[in-house]
């Protein structure tokens, strides 16, 4: 559900043969590390209309399901790489964000935790928008969106921010006669490497 951590530890200390283990009696201090990605999403509201605002909410991502990492490496903490099993995914729930006024930017309110692949795994991504002029509601029905993320490169340890600006250029009334889709125009994510998780 990306919602356990999953850490480890290593200690490695050089005790010379034939010393004095006393010396060596004290509490052994660890230093936990991250195994997994943290992944979150942020919108911001680009309208040029200062009356336009809205909420995105039912944001989910597929991840992988299953993944081995071989712990055997000599510094496998810089050096593993997970294996994916198989093809399967599981859907990853965000949330939902507060009302996104023109100019904001708002983060979901849940933050979701993935085993890290490489650039060639496919992520979809869906998210819905209620849209507002002032008190009224736009739309009768959600705005459904649906995007393929591709060439995302989760690393261990890593905290990502999936950022997307949403304005009238991709947020389009999915009733309208002339664009009968009811997906959006395309998004765009750009995937911003927070910092490192520690």
């Amino acid at each position: 559900a990306g919602d356990v951590d999953l850490l480890y530890a290593t200690y490695e200390r050089n005790i010379p043969a034939g010393a004095d283990l006393s010396q060596y009696a004290g509490k052994v201090d660890f230093t936990f590390y991250h195994l997994l990605s943290k992944v979150k999403f942020s919108f911001k509201n680009t309208y040029t209309n200062p009356n336009i605002h809205f909420k995105v909410y039912d944001i989910q991502m597929t991840a992988p399901k299953e993944g081995n990492i071989n712990l055997n490496n000599a510094d496998w903490a810089k050096n593993s790489k997970w294996e994916l099993v198989g093809t399967d995914v599981t859907t990853l729930a965000f949330g939902t964000t507060d009302d996104i006024e023109q100019g904001k930017e708002q983060e979901c309110e849940t933050e979701r935790l993935t085993i890290p692949a490489t650039a060639s795994q496919e992520y979809f991504v869906t998210f819905k928008v209620d849209l507002y002029n002032g008190d009224v509601k736009v739309n009768d029905k959600p705005y459904n969106h649906d995007i393929t993320l591709t060439g995302v490169d989760f690393e261990i340890g890593k905290a990502y921010d999936l950022y997307a600006e949403l304005n009238a250029n991709n947020i389009i009334d999915p009733d309208d006669k002339e664009n009968p889709d009811s997906n959006s125009y395309p998004i765009v994510f750009d995937v911003q490497e927070v910092d490192e998780w520690d």
